[in-house]
């Protein structure tokens, strides 16, 4: 198999790190463009998936009206919504017979799952030729999710008899007007704006996705004196010649390697880091050269992004440049870079105190600080569960130590995207995945593996839990069962920030719900994307830190004959070599995690993973 590309960009200007988009929007969609499959989409009628019409890729959806009845495509997999927000869905459609209306509503649902409004019905008039539909309405009290619906019916004025309708492109997102059209791959033109990131938030065409993009009027981006904001000096992002570029280094790039996420489930995430090697014979990455076309800009803290078929692997800045020459003068440089999780290492707080609040909104308080001057390129931050308590927080606390003591509070997830998204994770939001990408060493139906790691041992057993915070005494949980076989083992969080005892309880009992017992535990893998055939090699490249995936391994004697488990993914690495592309995963156990309401896997009865 061949593989993808992979690029390597670098900022050689004046500014130090990438600014942020102007205009940052989500697909919310979770297969916009059927270029696989229909996942994530209900019918009834004759729909079907072809490649005989798209709008973009390859492939649409077609729904035939044979003249009677309905054709109906709803979304199945619906798009979490903020009650009272407006929400745009478009679509784009053409006819093989231009016959009939097509109709278009928005269904809202209540946290229980339940309709609370079957929308505005809406009439479209698609022809022969790709058109673009949307619809604008406001998500009513209660609503915390939509399905979107596309249909042709006979009591609605239906079409004639054999009308085929082919849909393509739709997107839902929260605004007031239909914006140009975007997912994960594809973007439509979009005025006054060019498109900076994209990305899919997780398996490519099965997941929503996100754009970036920064405004190309020189008066948004230029730096303009006496203005409180783009007149101040040396700030990141209005520049004084309104410009920002990468350039493209892949020709000259001999290796990159990418380490990411961490090492044991009970570690914390730390910083992702990457080098990259360089030739050059005529010295463009010696910050002496003043020849070179990137003088003088060879210096730290220049912004760098690497992607493999378009897809983010590693963004970050630029820590080092070291060089070394040859007699030919042939030299050698190795970028050695580092995600956004570095820019707070050093970074510690004043004295404040602050009010009681939700563990995503405390995150947001200590990044937003003025001491802090958190400067990553995206922040994007879950509301959280539990509640941080208004506990003081003295001079010179680290502001990395102590998100880190909210990530614990909450038992959530912090870490850098592969795009270099500053990310936190409530665990809700992380368990409410339903999983995109199946290892198996039978190659199917996503990945086969060149090596699976497996592991048992007393490394993640305790039997005896502490938690304590500020807010009372410490609160004690044990599993006499464990401890009668095992003996003590303890695990102590004493520096949580929950605001009552009863909130440190719950912490507790889920430490000793998920490590009071030994287990079996596939701990990572490694595959080559040569062996890859091309949609599975989106998918793989795809996973990124806390992504659900499943790992099968069948064996040839005993029994059983195979073991299938559900994994977290909780570290990542790339080689990369012109003629090679090795990655492992690291994974985190799930199997001891439990029924969980509303989740994706673990809220279904019946599986092989619920305890």
């Amino acid at each position: 198999m061949s593989r993808p590309t992979t690029t390597v960009e670098v900022v050689f200007d004046e500014t130090p790190v990438l600014i942020t988009g102007d205009v940052v929007r989500t697909n919310l969609v979770i297969n916009p463009n059927f270029e696989t499959d229909t996942t994530g989409w209900s019918s009834s009628g004759t729909v079907v998936r072809t490649t005989a019409q798209a709008y973009i890729g390859v492939a649409s959806v077609s729904l035939t009206y044979l003249g009677s009845g309905t054709v109906l495509l709803q979304q199945s997999t619906r798009s979490t919504v903020t009650a009272g927000l407006s929400y745009t869905a478009s679509f784009y459609m053409k006819q093989s017979v231009d016959a009939g209306t097509v109709i278009c509503n928005f269904m809202w649902y209540n946290s229980a799952g339940s309709v609370i409004l079957d929308d505005t019905h809406q009439s479209n008039n698609p022809n022969t030729v790709w058109q673009r539909f949307s619809q604008t309405r406001t998500a009513p009290t209660n609503a915390v999710s939509c399905s979107f619906r596309i249909y042709q019916t006979s009591g609605e004025s239906g079409g004639a008899v054999a009308t085929v309708n082919f849909v393509d492109a739709v997107l839902i997102e929260q605004a007031s007007s239909a914006l140009p059209y975007f997912d994960g791959t594809f973007a439509d033109a979009y005025t006054n704006y060019a498109l900076s990131q994209q990305y899919w938030n997780g398996t490519a065409d099965a997941s929503t996705a996100t754009t970036y993009w920064a405004s190309t009027d020189p008066a948004n981006l230029a730096f303009t004196l006496n203005d409180s904001i783009k007149g101040v000096l040396n700030n990141p992002f209005y520049l004084l010649d309104g410009h920002l570029e990468f350039e493209d280094v892949s020709a000259d790039v001999q290796q990159v390697t990418v380490s990411r996420g961490r090492s044991r489930q009970l570690d914390q995430y730390s910083a992702g880091s990457a080098t990259v090697d360089f030739i050059s014979t005529t010295r463009k990455y010696d910050p002496l050269n003043t020849a070179s076309p990137y003088y003088p800009y060879v210096t730290p803290s220049r912004y760098i992004r690497v992607t493999t078929g378009g897809i983010p692997i590693f963004g970050g800045v630029v820590n080092s440049w070291s060089l070394s020459y040859e007699k030919s003068n042939v030299s050698y440089t190795t970028a050695s870079c580092s995600d956004s999780f570095s820019l707070l290492a050093n970074q510690t707080l004043g004295e404040f105190t602050p009010d009681a609040e939700l563990a995503g909104a405390r995150i947001n308080t200590v990044l937003n600080r003025p001491e802090v001057d958190f400067t990553s390129t995206f922040v994007s931050v879950d509301a959280g569960t539990t509640t941080m308590g208004a506990f003081l927080i003295t001079e010179g606390t680290s502001a990395l130590n102590y998100l880190r003591q909210v990530e614990s509070s909450e038992q959530g997830f912090l870490f850098s995207t592969a795009n270099d998204t500053f990310k936190f994770k409530d665990r809700s939001t992380v368990l409410a995945q339903t999983g995109g990408v199946s290892f198996s060493d039978t190659g199917t139906p996503t990945s086969g593996y060149m090596t699976l790691d497996v592991e048992t041992g007393d490394d993640l057993l305790y039997n005896r839990v502490v938690g304590e915070s500020e807010a009372g005494v410490a609160q004690i949980v044990t599993d006499a069962t464990s401890i009668a076989v095992y003996g003590v083992s303890s695990l102590e969080k004493t520096d949580l920030l929950n605001s009552t005892t009863a909130e440190v309880l719950d912490v507790a009992n889920l430490l000793l719900a998920k490590y009071k017992e030994p287990e079996v535990r596939y701990t990572g893998l490694s595959q080559n994307l040569n062996a890859l055939s091309g949609a599975n090699q989106v998918f793989v490249l795809g996973l990124d830190l806390t992504d659900l995936a499943t790992v099968t391994k069948t064996y040839a004697t005993g029994s059983p004959a195979s073991i299938t488990k559900y994994v977290l993914v909780e570290g990542i690495n790339h080689t990369i070599t012109p003629s090679d592309h090795t990655i492992s995963f690291r994974f985190a156990s799930l199997s001891q995690v439990g029924f969980i309401l509303n989740s994706g896997i673990f809220g279904l009865l019946d599986i092989s993973s619920v305890n």
